[in-house]
């Protein structure tokens, strides 16, 4: 049931300014990186109340690569994501790449959740 004389059913526009920073470190064996995608909380004010849009999101991802054989490489990486008041959040993955142009491996999000990982380079396109 609809109430138009609920405050919180009232249609409103409203605009904030976000901004985000991180860094990417690449070397040839390895990848860190950190991010903060929005530095400033997403918060509304509808009347007296507050509304929070969406909150921080802090991102920690690593990579390493691990050359098995002159064709063969291993890359195990990670991702933690925290932001406050829920648990952590992990994504391990690892891969086995064939000359540079194929790749297959697992990935699970939290031990909960297990998936496959394949890639095909053909030229300029990945698949």
């Amino acid at each position: 049931v609809r109430d138009s004389n609920d405050p919180f059913f009232v249609p409103f526009n409203s605009s904030q300014f976000t901004t985000g920073a991180g860094f990417l470190l690449k070397k040839e064996k390895y990848v860190v990186g950190l991010s903060l995608p929005r530095l400033i909380k997403g918060t509304v004010r509808q009347g007296p109340t507050s509304i929070q849009v969406y909150d921080q999101h802090l991102y920690l991802m690593g990579q390493y690569r691990l050359l098995l054989t002159e064709r063969l490489r291993l890359k195990p990486a990670a991702l933690v994501r925290y932001t406050p008041e829920t648990p952590l959040s992990f994504d391990l993955n690892a891969s086995i790449n064939l000359d540079g142009l194929y790749s297959v491996g697992l990935f699970t999000r939290n031990f909960s959740t297990v998936g496959l990982l394949a890639q095909l380079i053909l030229s300029e396109y990945r698949l």
